[in-house]
């Protein structure tokens, strides 16, 4: 009897050794490529695109104070001026049109059309994954804010590199320099976690879709001479929230929805005055192309609620 369990144990190991063998040759199926995306820019030399920007602010300025809202519109001009050998691109913009109808909710609310921001050109340089590597102004000595002051929500975010499979997330730890908020340049310390979401078509126009979460940090700090020498230093907390549409053929923004919460710390001196304030601002912005010329096509244009490519005839 004893014999025979034995012989039965022996068989017993034999089947399993076998079955944990067959197990680990078997291959299984790989992700298919179609299901992972790689998020890029890609303009060229004379690209030029116009965006209209639709914003909501909330600005809490103290306990007692009453809240201010803002309901902006602002139409952003975009043009890739140069790319060099190696990909990097220099994009210049400017805010040619602007109207704000604003509210404390107490007083009557007030339509301005005019800010100092109007019509500033800037520029900056990134590679295909929205990576900064330089800034300018086309006058240095101008100093002005953007209607949504230096830490508002920026077309071009960083992307990180690579391909990701949908519903998938990646990391990103960069520091931002966003010209087009201010001159100074604000800088933006942000960790960023990316997420890929299914392709979606948006005004006509096959999209690669993506979210990013932020947290950050920004600093900014702007002087003017003398006489009326002052300065103002502002420091932000951010929590931020994206929706990015990047075209699968273009890859240039289609849209993008993107929300900040920023607690700001603001310093400022004036005629050797000090003073300083704690704000609460809480801004929705929402990009979207409306226009796109490119020597790659003839342009790119809003009708109704379609984007219409025209190519260029041969």
């Amino acid at each position: 009897m004893i014999v025979i369990l034995k012989h039965v144990f022996i068989v017993l190991v034999v089947i399993v050794i076998h079955s944990i063998s067959a197990f680990s040759q078997q291959e299984f199926p790989k992700p298919v490529i179609s299901d992972s995306v790689s998020y890029r820019y890609s303009l060229v030399k004379g690209d030029t695109l116009l965006y209209e920007v639709i914003s909501r602010d909330s600005i809490i300025t103290g306990m007692r104070s009453p809240i201010i809202v803002k309901n902006r519109r602002e139409v952003l001009l975009i043009a890739c001026d140069s790319v060099t050998p190696n990909g990097i691109m220099y994009i210049s913009q400017r805010m040619i049109d602007f109207s704000s109808k604003e509210s404390d909710g107490i007083s009557k609310p007030s339509i301005r059309s005019f800010s100092p921001w109007k019509n500033i050109k800037i520029w900056f340089s990134m590679d295909s994954t929205g990576k900064r590597y330089d800034f300018g102004g086309e006058d240095s000595l101008v100093s002005a804010v953007s209607p949504g002051g230096p830490f508002a929500p920026f077309l071009f975010i960083p992307l990180g590199n690579g391909k990701h499979l949908v519903h998938s997330g990646w990391l990103l730890d960069d520091t931002c320099d966003v010209p087009e908020n201010a001159i100074p340049v604000p800088i933006i310390k942000h960790i960023s976690s990316m997420r890929a979401r299914p392709n979606i078509d948006t005004l006509g126009q096959l999209c690669n879709r993506l979210e990013n979460t932020v947290t950050a940090q920004g600093g900014f700090f702007s002087s003017t001479p003398a006489p009326v020498k002052s300065t103002i230093q502002s420091n932000a907390i951010i929590a931020a929230f994206g929706i990015m549409d990047i075209s699968s053929t273009l890859y240039i923004p289609i849209h993008y929805f993107g929300t900040s919460e920023l607690k700001m710390n603001v310093k400022s001196m004036s005629n050797g005055k000090n003073s300083q304030m704690q704000i609460k601002h809480f801004i929705a912005s929402q990009f979207t192309l409306k226009k796109m010329v490119s020597s790659r096509f003839s342009d790119i244009f809003i009708k109704g609620s379609k984007l219409k490519k025209n190519r260029r005839s041969r």
